[in-house]
C-alpha cells in the first residue's frame, strides 16, 4: 500500500481516514410510489449488516459482490449518502452522524462519487470547463474564476486531457475523453476519497481500469483514497490494495486483494473468481429471504459442502420430500402420499422441527422406518449429501415423527491465520464458529 503523505497523516491524527464499525444500513424504499398507494414504508430487514472495515490514506478498497450483494449500499454510507441504521462511520475520526450542518460541508468536498455507467452522463452541451469546474463552486461561496481555471487545467491533467480543450463542449469529445472529463470533475475539489461505483456495461471493465489508473498517481503523491464497488473480483485484485467481498448484505471474506484472489477461503469469493457460483444452488436448500437474515450462513444454499450447523431447516427436508416425490412413478407415489399426511414447521428458524403426520393407514413406526430408510438412499448415492448431517434425531411423538435439526450457528468475520485477512466460514480454517 503506498506511504501515507506527511501532511495528511498530520491532518488526521492517529486516526484512520476512515473507519465503519458494525454499520448496518436498512434497505431503501420508494417512498413516492408508497405514498401513491397509502402504504407505509415497512423495513424487514438489512441491506448492510455489521460491517466493519478501515480505510488508509491512500488505499484502494475494492467492495466486490453480486448485484444484491450490499457493496454500492456500504459504500454510499461510507460517504454519508445512506443513513446509518446502526454502528458507526468516523472520517478522521469524527462520526459522520454527528457532522450537521456547516460541520459536515467540508465533508461533502472530501468525500467524492464518480459513477461509471453504460454512457457519460455529462451534459454533451455544456463546455468541459463548466462541467469540470462546476463543483469548484459548489463548495465555496465567493468566485475566483482565475483560480478555479487553473486547478480544472490540473484536474483534465491528471485525468489525461489536455488543458486547451477547457473551451470545448463536450459533445466534440471522443467517448472515452467524456469519461476522462468525468474523472476530472470528481478529482477537481481534491477530495480526500473517491467512491468509483461501476455499473455492468460492455465497457465497463475498461472504463474502471483506466480512472484506477489514473488515480494510482494521486493515491501515491496526494494520499487519495479510493473504495471500487465492483463485482469483478479478479479485475478489482488487479488494482487494488484491499478486497471486501459481499454476500445478502454482509461481509465474508476481507483482506489483501492478492493473497484474496490466489488463495480464496470462502465459497462466495471462489465462485466470484469463476465467474458465477459453484454449480447450481444444491435443490435441498431452500432460498434465503432477502429481507430477515438467513439462520446460518446466507451463503448455505449454494455452498458445495455445507456442514449440519450451517442452517438447515424443516423446509429443506420437506422440499426433498416433495422434489424426490415428483420423481417416483404414478404407484410409488401414490403410496408415499398416503404415507405421509402432512408436514408442518415447528420452532424459531434456525432451531425449528419438522412435524410429519402418517396417512390413515400408515403409523408413525412406518413414517419414521421411511424417512430412515431415505436418509441411507440419499447417503449412498451421495455421501456428499449435507442435509442430513444437520438432522439431530428423527423420533415418533405419539401418532407423529419429529425430525429436529442442528441448532444453525451464524458465522462471524474472523482473523484467518495470515496477517489482515478475515473470513466469515465455517469451512475456513480459523474461522470462529
Amino acid at each position: 500500500m503506498p506511504a501515507k503523505p506527511d501532511a495528511t497523516a498530520e491532518e488526521g491524527g492517529d486516526h484512520p481516514l476512515l473507519t465503519a464499525e458494525d454499520l448496518s444500513v436498512l434497505p431503501g424504499l420508494r417512498r413516492r410510489a408508497l405514498a401513491r398507494i397509502g402504504t407505509r414504508p415497512e423495513r424487514s430487514g438489512e441491506a448492510v449488516r455489521a460491517a466493519s472495515l478501515t480505510l488508509a490514506a491512500g488505499e484502494a478498497l475494492a467492495l466486490v459482490g453480486e448485484p444484491g450483494s450490499g457493496n454500492l449500499v456500504l459504500a454510499r454510507a461510507l460517504v454519508g449518502r445512506r443513513r446509518a441504521a446502526g454502528g458507526t462511520v468516523r472520517h478522521r475520526g469524527s462520526d459522520l452522524a454527528a457532522l450537521t450542518g456547516r460541520r459536515r460541508r467540508p465533508l461533502r468536498r472530501a468525500l467524492q462519487t464518480l459513477s461509471l455507467g453504460p454512457e457519460p452522463s455529462l451534459d454533451p452541451a455544456q463546455t468541459v470547463r463548466a462541467a469540470v469546474g462546476g463543483p469548484l463552486s459548489e463548495h465555496r461561496t465567493a468566485p475566483d474564476e482565475e483560480h478555479d481555471d487553473a486547478r480544472t487545467a490540473l484536474a483534465l491533467e491528471r485525468a489525461g486531457l489536455p488543458a486547451d480543450c477547457l473551451d470545448r463542449p463536450l459533445s466534440d469529445l471522443s467517448e472515452q475523453d467524456r469519461r476522462r472529463a468525468e474523472l476530472a470533475r470528481a478529482i477537481v475539489v481534491e477530495p480526500e476519497l473517491l467512491v468509483v461505483e461501476e455499473q455492468p456495461g460492455p465497457h465497463a471493465a475498461g472504463a474502471r481500469d483506466e480512472v484506477l489508473a489514473r488515480l494510482r498517481g494521486l493515491r501515491e503523491s496526494t494520499g487519495l483514497a479510493c473504495v471500487l464497488v465492483t463485482g469483478d473480483l479478479a479485475g478489482a485484485g488487479r488494482s487494488c490494495d484491499t478486497v471486501a467481498v459481499m454476500h445478502l448484505g454482509r461481509v465474508v471474506e476481507y483482506g489483501p486483494a492478492e493473497r484474496v484472489c490466489a488463495e480464496p477461503l470462502h465459497p462466495c469469493t471462489r465462485a466470484l473468481l469463476a465467474g458465477g457460483g459453484d454449480g447450481p444452488p444444491r435443490p435441498t436448500a431452500a432460498a434465503p429471504d432477502r429481507g430477515e437474515p438467513a439462520p446460518g450462513c446466507a451463503f448455505r444454499p449454494r455452498c458445495p459442502a455445507p456442514l449440519g450447523h450451517c442452517g438447515w431447516e424443516p423446509r429443506d427436508l420437506a422440499a426433498l420430500l416433495q422434489r424426490r416425490r415428483a420423481q417416483l412413478d404414478p404407484a410409488r407415489r401414490r403410496a408415499e402420499r398416503a404415507l405421509i399426511a402432512g408436514a408442518d414447521a415447528v420452532g424459531p428458524p434456525g432451531a425449528g422441527r419438522l412435524v410429519l403426520t402418517p396417512g390413515r393407514r400408515s403409523s408413525a413406526e412406518e413414517l419414521l422406518a421411511h424417512l430412515r430408510g431415505l436418509r441411507e438412499e440419499d447417503s449412498a448415492a451421495d455421501p456428499r449429501e449435507p442435509l442430513w448431517g444437520g438432522v439431530v434425531t428423527m423420533s415418533p411423538d405419539g401418532d407423529r415423527v419429529v425430525v429436529e435439526f442442528v441448532e444453525a450457528v451464524t458465522p462471524v468475520l474472523a482473523p484467518a491465520g495470515e496477517p489482515g485477512r478475515r473470513v466469515a466460514c465455517h469451512l475456513a480454517a480459523g474461522a470462529a464458529d
